[in-house]
């Protein structure tokens, strides 16, 4: 992996999760799928904001780290794959 990937979808945890409700909620209206999907997506920006407070770095998905490195699971099929992969940055400067 010569030049590292990273996605945004994960930074400033806690901004996003201030406005999740109404992200999945637009109309105030819940519905079992939707409130599985925030429940979710919740639990996954609860666990990035954690480890941004203590600079660790946990899988939140498929081939994607807390800190937004992400790697191609299809070449990189094992799941230790991300922990060795370089390029892993710190939460806070994103460097």
């Amino acid at each position: 992996m010569s030049n590292p990937q990273y996605t945004d979808r994960f930074t400033n945890p806690r901004g996003k999760l201030s406005t999740l409700r109404s992200d999945f909620f637009p109309d105030g209206k819940t519905s079992v799928i939707a409130g599985w999907g925030y429940e979710t997506q919740k639990s996954k920006l609860n666990a990035v904001a954690t480890d941004l407070d203590e600079n660790l770095h946990s899988l939140i998905e498929d081939g994607v780290c807390s800190c937004g490195l992400t790697i191609d699971v299809k070449i990189f099929p094992d799941l230790d794959a991300i922990i060795k992969a370089p390029g892993h940055r710190d939460h806070r400067t994103l460097k």
